[in-house]
């Protein structure tokens, strides 16, 4: 047996020197993990749902001092009304998030909870459907919100109380997640969320005007066979004198099945429009309208003929 010491012995002191790697590891981390103060680790907590990724990197990595410059300039990039006293896009946020506790607490604080999170992103919903006993034999508690025709559904899978966020399909999947993105974007910044590309190019001697808008950017209606919506554009072309020398309004009805939305996600609805302008300047001012979630943006571009 004494042939095998050396070995347990050498296994024995490697075990203890790994150890002490790990629980000087786990001190390290833990001094790294307490770099935030109590009240910048709640900070980042309570503005999850609308801080970007960006912006947490970035207040994880400067100092205490410029932290708290960070959290005014946070809420004010975030004011809807800068020229009065009041920030009320942040009263709105934290009173959505006392209602959530108010309301949803179950084992956890309400604004934690899937409801809690609809709740203060979307607002309370225009009707709710409870069926306290499942929506048919065997199901669980189920709760349906209405945003005016579009349903977010919520199960009590455990019995607790505590209600989460079930998708029906893809399209739903896609219409919600866009609606959530729409609403922190809004909660974000004042810049539009649904975008697109507005150029004037020359092919083949023709002059044509091209807008492209990112199919992941479309917020569709669920229908039987897939998704939809209506696109409405509107150009108006004026020259340098202010004067206006070209107008452009059409609707686009675009159709998309499960299998076409997943196969476009990457690509964009495009149109192109022929025009023909004289030498000489002129700006064009795009508006783009989804009839779905009532969606605008605008767009302007400068461009010269010569």
């Amino acid at each position: 047996m004494s042939i095998f010491f050396p070995k347990k012995r050498l296994f024995l002191s490697f075990l203890l020197l790994a150890l002490i790697f790990l629980l000087h590891l786990s001190c390290q981390l833990s001094r790294f993990k307490s770099k935030l103060s109590p009240e910048d680790d709640e900070f980042l907590s309570k503005v999850t749902y609308i801080i970007t990724s960006e912006e947490r990197k970035i207040f994880k990595e400067i100092s205490q001092e410029e932290r708290a410059r960070f959290k005014e300039e946070f809420w004010k990039r975030r004011d809807s009304d800068p020229e009065t006293e009041v920030n009320e896009l942040k009263e709105l946020y934290f009173s959505r998030m006392e209602e959530a506790n108010r309301l949803f607490s179950a084992g956890r604080p309400g604004w934690l909870t899937d409801r809690g999170e609809i709740h203060i992103l979307l607002g309370p919903p225009t009707n709710i459907d409870k069926y306290p006993m499942g929506r048919g034999p065997g199901s669980r508690p189920t709760e349906i919100w209405y945003y005016g025709f579009f349903p977010v559904f919520f199960i009590d899978r455990h019995g607790t109380g505590d209600y989460t966020r079930v998708e029906d399909n893809v399209i739903h999947i896609h219409e919600l997640y866009k609606a959530l993105e729409v609403a922190r974007m809004t909660l974000c910044y004042d810049a539009e969320f649904f975008d697109f590309s507005l150029k004037l190019k020359k092919e083949s001697e023709q002059q044509l005007i091209i807008v492209e808008i990112p199919y992941s950017n479309l917020w569709l209606k669920s229908t039987a066979e897939g998704g939809e919506t209506i696109l409405s554009l509107s150009l108006d072309v004026n020259d340098s004198n202010d004067q206006a020398v070209w107008n452009f309004k059409e609707d686009f009805n675009i159709k998309l099945s499960d299998e076409e939305l997943e196969e476009k996600k990457n690509k964009a609805f495009i149109v192109r429009i022929p025009v023909e302008f004289k030498q000489g300047k002129y700006l064009i001012n795009a508006v783009l309208f989804n009839k779905t979630g009532e969606k605008e943006s605008k767009k302007t571009l400068e461009f010269e003929i010569r």
